[in-house]
């Protein structure tokens, strides 16, 4: 098991735009957004793959670590490896790695 990060938009920062797409998983996006520091860390997950992430972000919000607000999972969220750094995007239909995360350990 790993100890998923998971990051949410940054709601309160960001323009209706930028929203829209993020709303909808937009790749490219979603992943400026998440380099330019649109995204904050929502939460910890320990879950064995990123499907368990997603249903434990959606039904058991008592196994989820929260470090801030912490909505349930859904498409243009991102849940981070620990062990490689690599970042996935939820889309609509599963999961699509989109590079991975600028501000590993830095608490972004």
């Amino acid at each position: 098991m790993k100890r998923y990060i998971v990051k949410q938009p940054k709601h309160s920062e960001i323009n209706d735009e930028k929203a829209f797409k993020i709303g909808r998983a937009d790749i490219n996006a979603c992943f400026r957004s998440n380099n330019d520091g649109d995204y904050r860390v929502s939460g910890y997950i320990t879950a064995d793959d990123l499907n368990e992430v997603f249903r434990i972000g959606n039904t058991e919000p008592d196994q989820i670590e929260k470090v801030d607000e912490f909505y349930s999972i859904s498409c243009g969220d991102i849940i981070v490896d620990p062990d490689t750094q690599v970042c996935h995007l939820v889309s609509p239909l599963g999961f699509t790695r989109i590079g991975y995360d600028p501000y590993f350990g830095k608490g972004a």
